[in-house]
């Protein structure tokens, strides 16, 4: 598979969909107690964001916050500097059995036996969404303002 290399315009629109899955992470959030679909969608956007910040390798056309970087590796930088919570491993596995796919896995998480989705995390990725937003090149920055 060919390497993908985003340019500006493919960055530009990608945009408005970390915009979205920012959004809906935190609407999924302040919801998850009381709305089952928004527990479930807490992993879903939880799942999407953890690729999109800690994403290191192109693969597919994954859009990784990265890529928004030039060079790449001074996202991988700031985001070192954010650390990730003791769990990160766990819940990025419980994202993959909940939002990927259909899984027998489920029934445990449903009744317990698993993870409710995580305040840790939440604030781990609004961190991270935060970090990003505010050191993006200054000429990328209104592409995620303008929503």
């Amino acid at each position: 598979m060919r390497l993908l290399l985003p340019d500006d315009q493919m960055l530009r629109e990608a945009a408005k969909d970390v915009c979205s899955e920012m959004r809906m992470l935190r609407r999924s959030w302040d919801n998850h107690r009381d709305d089952a679909s928004a527990w479930t969608g807490w992993f879903i956007h939880t799942r999407n964001l953890m690729r999109f910040f800690h994403g290191v390798e192109d693969k597919h056309t994954d859009v990784l916050a990265r890529h928004y970087f030039c060079p790449p590796g001074d996202w991988d930088f700031i985001r070192e500097q954010c650390g990730k919570p003791p769990d990160f491993d766990q819940y990025e596995q419980a994202c993959h059995t909940l939002a990927a796919h259909l899984s027998y896995r489920r029934t445990e998480y449903r009744t317990g036996i698993g993870v409710p989705p995580s305040e840790a995390i939440q604030a781990h990725l609004v961190v991270l969404a935060t970090a990003f937003l505010f050191k993006l090149p200054p000429e990328r920055q209104p592409w995620f303002w303008a929503d």
